[in-house]
């Protein structure tokens, strides 16, 4: 029984990267070590040139680049050239003309992988240790032999017949199509081995995508923090920044909202189409300097909490992120006040927030406590922004 274990993320993605190409690289002087000790206990020895080329088993290496990067490349590249190929051709031969001229059409139009892969392994490998060359291709044919010949013992004398006939067929047109891949298919014997190969190396890939995918992931979904005062402004503008990159909500909980900054931020995010709604304590929405009431008159959807206890939440949930913290978006927290602000983007952090917000819009708008329109005329005359202390 064969078990595939999960292995844990390694740290970066390079070290990824370095893993995968470690395990394809070993991949060649493994199966040389074993079949030289097959040979060695079976009595035999090696094959002369002549009976090699009468076996289809060639005569150069796989691949002629040295090093770790340099072999791990040109393999990564000579497999991805082969399984895409191979996968075109059966494609053209099991579709109708019709599509196959479509298809034809397509596949022109795409950049070719496999060369600049290379060219980027190959860039890498003149820096690298050049040992071993040449290893690789010898084991892998050896190794491609022996599977080969298991397979082939397992199936029933006509079925082989019948398979080693379709076989033939399919590599001999591949051949004739793809000359390029002739070296790496010499006979018939070698094909279930081969793709077998492929298949090994599409695992491996995938594998290594994932691992690379979860690295980057966790790194841009990593929090941050800002801490206040800050009197050169360059947190606050570090806010305006992630409200301008919202594009589908800007959900504002909020007990104390009178920066004129933050909010012409979300102004503009409310003008550009984006889904803006807001929850200020009832008490706090009537303080001197407060914007609610201008976002209220601009048509920006804004709930009262309408309750003798406090709505003392101060956070925002944008797109993929939520920023929490102490901070109220007034100019006193941001040039005086000692506070915090962080930016989450953990998925489950951030629809955690969400969920909480859209309840508590819920259970608010049931109450039907909105600002005044009056209240903005009232209290113009008082808009001292810079001397209340809780002010912008």
């Amino acid at each position: 029984m064969i078990r595939f274990f999960r292995l844990s993320p390694p740290p970066s993605s390079a070290a990824s990267l370095a893993l995968l190409t470690a395990l394809l690289a070993a991949v060649g002087p493994i199966a040389a070590a074993a079949a030289e000790e097959a040979q060695a206990s079976c009595g035999t020895t090696p094959r002369s040139e002549s009976e090699r080329e009468q076996l289809g088993l060639g005569l150069g290496p796989l691949c002629s680049e040295g090093g770790l990067w340099g072999t791990a490349g040109c393999l990564a590249a000579r497999s991805g050239a082969l399984a895409w190929d191979a996968a075109t051709f059966t494609a053209e031969r099991s579709l109708p003309p019709g599509a196959r001229s479509s298809i034809a059409a397509l596949v022109e139009r795409l950049p070719s992988a496999p060369a600049p892969l290379k060219a980027a392994f190959g860039a890498a490998a003149k820096e690298a240790n050049s040992s071993g060359e040449g290893a690789l291709g010898a084991a892998g044919r050896l190794a491609t032999q022996a599977v080969a010949s298991a397979a082939s013992r397992l199936l029933p004398e006509e079925w082989r017949r019948a398979c080693s006939q379709a076989m033939e067929g399919w590599r001999s047109g591949f051949v004739e199509a793809f000359p390029a891949h002739a070296p790496l298919l010499p006979s018939t014997d070698l094909l279930p081995a081969t793709f077998a190969w492929l298949l090994l190396a599409s695992f491996l890939a995938s594998r290594g995508a994932r691992l690379l995918y979860g690295c980057c992931r966790r790194r841009r979904s990593s929090p941050e923090v800002i801490f206040f005062p800050d009197k050169t402004g360059r947190h606050v503008a570090r806010i305006c920044k992630e409200l301008a990159s919202t594009r589908r909500r800007l959900f504002l909980a909020m007990f104390t909202l009178t920066d004129d900054v933050l909010s012409a931020e979300v102004l503009r995010a409310h003008a550009r189409g984006v889904d803006v709604r807001i929850i200020v304590d009832d008490e706090q929405s009537e303080a001197l300097g407060s914007d609610v009431q201008r976002l209220f008159e601009a048509g920006v959807p804004v709930v009262l909490d309408d309750s003798p206890a406090r709505m003392h939440h101060k956070f925002a949930v944008l797109d993929n992120v939520v920023l929490s913290g102490s901070f109220n978006w007034t100019r006193q927290a941001s040039r005086a006040n000692c506070e915090n602000l962080c930016f989450m983007r953990d998925s489950a952090m951030v629809e955690a927030f969400s969920s909480e917000f859209s309840r508590l819009w819920r259970e608010f708008r049931r109450r039907g406590r909105k600002p005044s329109r009056g209240a903005g005329k009232n209290s113009a005359g008082r808009r001292k922004r810079d001397g209340t202390p809780g002010g912008s």
